[in-house]
């Protein structure tokens, strides 16, 4: 591989870590701003996409090296512009490319969607930007399913009881066992919880914030299990909304 074309790689390979961030913290940070409209969030994680590609290339390459025409001065030859444009080019290219297969597994999926009349609802969701595979519409139709590991089962079962709809969450990267995961509108009083449920010391309930510009931006809840990789995205105690459930009881 020429010297040119590994560093034109690294953009490749931030774009693959910030599909990999977005993914992983998506629905967490969308449960977090419930007012903010599906189009609005996703222009937001398109920015944040490039955002975290962009600051891993220039991490990796250096301010100079990610400068586009060093980049192309690194081709000896006198067809610098050519070269320059031809990699502008494909970088766009690759992008449309990109944008249009997205699109399109988008309108497939809304037309699956509208054909099976116990799931027609769901296209309209779709069509705003909310992924729903054929499994996170099975679990969310039926109260009975669960799918946590067994430790953080009887709890998963009770909240859905109490009329608190998770969503299920697949990571299919993580591998079959530890890639079920349930993210919730609920806070968790904590105390309760252990009183009422006799939950083994691989269950932690943790609370905290990912400051950005303050320290308390983005607060985040997870209840998991240590020993299985179990785990449901939750809502800090701290900052319910205004429909955000209290499990099992709201504190005195």
């Amino acid at each position: 591989m020429k010297p040119h074309q590994k560093i034109l790689l690294v953009p490749a390979l931030g774009g693959a870590l910030a599909f990999f961030i977005v993914l992983k913290y998506g629905f967490r940070v969308r449960a977090m701003v419930p007012n903010v409209s599906d189009d609005v969030f996703g222009t937001m994680a398109a920015l944040s996409l490039f955002a975290i590609a962009f600051g891993f290339a220039r991490m990796v390459l250096g301010r100079k090296v990610w400068d586009m025409g060093t980049v192309v001065r690194s081709v000896p030859g006198p067809n610098r512009d050519l070269e320059r444009e031809k990699a502008m080019q494909k970088l766009k290219d690759g992008a449309l490319r990109q944008t249009a297969v997205l699109k399109e597994q988008k309108r497939l999926r809304i037309a699956e969607l509208l054909a099976d009349p116990a799931k027609r609802r769901y296209a309209a969701l779709v069509e705003k930007g909310q992924p729903w595979s054929d499994e996170q519409i099975a679990y969310h139709e039926d109260p009975s399913k669960t799918a946590t590991c067994p430790h953080l089962r009887p709890i998963e079962s009770a909240m859905r009881t109490a009329g608190i709809a998770p969503r299920l969450i697949v990571k299919p990267w993580l591998g079959p066992a530890p890639s079920m995961n349930i993210q919730a509108d609920c806070c968790i009083h904590e105390t309760e919880l252990r009183r009422r449920f006799p939950v083994p010391e691989s269950v932690r309930y943790q609370e905290g914030y990912s400051p950005e510009r303050y320290y308390q931006d983005n607060p985040w809840a997870t209840l998991s299990c240590s020993l299985c990789g179990s785990s449901m995205d939750l809502v800090h105690s701290e900052w319910p909304r205004k429909d955000t459930h209290w499990f099992p009881s709201k504190p005195g």
